[in-house]
């Protein structure tokens, strides 16, 4: 217990410290910081984009920008629009 209050009292000395140190004292904090952030944080499902185009299917089952369809859409729904 003698240990930790002569460390404590210690703490007032004066500590000579370049700006090199500093800087990178700073850095590494800041990039810990980051690092801590990412694994502590909730996942998230996120979609980007709108779908525009991610269809484009050759061959296969006939849909795509090719054929004039897409495959979530039916045919009978173009044909009752038109």
């Amino acid at each position: 217990m003698k240990k930790i209050k002569a460390y404590f009292e210690d703490f007032d000395a004066s500590v000579i410290s370049t700006r090199r140190v500093i800087f990178l004292e700073t850095l590494v904090a800041l990039l810990l910081g980051v690092i801590i952030g990412i694994l502590i944080a909730p996942p998230r499902k996120l979609k980007m984009g709108c779908n525009n185009g991610n269809n484009n299917v050759a061959e296969g089952n006939g849909c795509g920008c090719g054929n004039d369809k897409c495959c979530g859409e039916d045919s009978d729904d173009k044909e009752e629009e038109e």
